[in-house]
């Protein structure tokens, strides 16, 4: 009940009484009548309709891109003879979404079995799964005096969108790549051409020369150089580490802008840095959490990574990974070597994805930064990555 509406109409009541006595008995008794009527007819008519009315959301865009703006259908229906009273229903979009106008919609509707659609605009801003649902419907009787919550938001009534993060054109990856490709193991069993990565295997056709003093011993082909009676280093000057390892680990409770800015920002980094493994012919494991756990994508060419676009335009900051690297990656693969992505690099963080089996390294942004192992980069809002000293 509004207080302030039911005093309103006390004061005309009692103004229409004064009105009886003291100047026109004839013209105040009918004001009377009037108001008392009008509030007879207001409170059963609000009776009778409160609970005839239906809404509903209907959407077409699911599949969004950042910067679009679309719109999302508000049906109200009602099913009675009556006009219904003022209908008052409220939206309520995640952060990652700007409305448009205004979220708070009222309404009537007078004719039996009438239907109207109400159009709510919004800009998509940030990557990632979105919602827009019904937060409350509330219907008020036409003097404002009595209403009620017919409906308050559950799981029913939501409109569920996914944005699609970009894919930038180029990442500086290079650096990184040169230190992921020395984290390689070579096998001495192929003389000329084999070697083996910590996951996957290298690309072939690697040639040799002699070793001269401060190369790295590593790279030294201790079987082939038994035959030459001479030490000869294999030459790795390009990036070559096939079948690589990504992992998504970026989650967040804080839903405020900069957040979701930093969250994009690291998942499109990643996205542009398997860009640029795929032009260069190399293939990767990205790994990706949601509800039901770690999920693995094989991207080798432009259609898996969008196929992996597509996931990641689901993603839900909110939900915290169980744990911080997938199991079982490197009973699969034996030794591994992980690009990881995360917003909260920590102890935990390094604790799990360095191990005897297991070497991580670390893209995240400056001010996530809350231990300080080796193999860490910096990604700045135009995706070039630079190692952390």
């Amino acid at each position: 009940m509004n207080k302030k509406n039911l005093l309103s109409f006390v004061f005309c009541l009692l103004i229409s009484i004064g009105l009886t006595y003291y100047i026109n008995g004839k013209g105040g008794l009918m004001l009377c009548i009037c108001l008392v009527f009008a509030f007879l007819l207001s409170t059963v008519n609000f009776i009778a309709v409160k609970d005839k009315v239906f809404f509903e959301i209907k959407y077409d865009n699911v599949n969004l891109r950042k910067g679009d703006t679309f719109g999302v259908a508000l049906i109200v229906s009602k099913k009675c003879l009556l006009p219904t009273p003022y209908v008052e229903i409220k939206l309520h979009s995640t952060e990652k979404l700007t409305p448009l106008k205004s979220e708070i919609f009222k309404t009537s509707l007078f004719s039996k079995n009438e239907k109207l659609k109400i159009k709510a605009e919004y800009k998509a801003e940030y990557s990632g799964k979105s919602t827009i649902e019904i937060e409350y419907v509330k219907v008020t009787d036409f003097l404002g005096i009595f209403s009620k919550l017919i409906y308050k938001k559950t799981e029913k009534d939501v409109a569920e969108l996914r944005v699609l993060p970009n894919i930038p054109d180029r990442v500086y990856s290079s650096d990184i790549l040169k230190s992921v490709a020395d984290a390689v193991t070579f096998d001495d069993n192929d003389e000329d051409t084999g070697e083996t990565v910590r996951f996957g295997v290298g690309t072939p056709g690697y040639e040799h020369r002699a070793y001269v003093p401060g190369d790295p011993i590593k790279k030294i082909n201790w079987k082939l150089s038994s035959k030459r009676e001479q030490y000869l280093l294999r030459l790795d000057e390009k990036p070559s580490v096939s079948g690589q390892l990504v992992i998504v680990d970026v989650f967040s409770k804080n839903n405020d802008k900069q957040t979701f800015s930093d969250c994009d920002n690291l998942v499109e980094g990643c996205l542009g840095l398997l860009s640029s493994m795929i032009k260069q012919e190399l293939e990767c494991e990205c790994y990706v959490c949601n509800k039901n756990g770690w999920n693995s994508f094989k991207v080798a060419d432009e259609k898996s990574l969008s196929l992996l676009q597509t996931e990641l335009s689901t993603y839900d900051l909110s939900l915290e990974t169980p744990k911080r690297i997938p199991d079982g990656i490197e009973k699969e693969k034996g030794t591994a070597v992980a690009v990881v992505f995360t917003n909260n690099l920590d102890d935990s963080l390094v604790s799990a994805g360095n191990t005897p089996v297991l070497q991580s390294f670390y893209v995240t942004k400056e001010n996530y930064v809350k231990t300080h192992p080796d193999n860490v980069w910096v990604i700045d809002d135009v995706y070039e990555l630079s190692r952390l000293r």
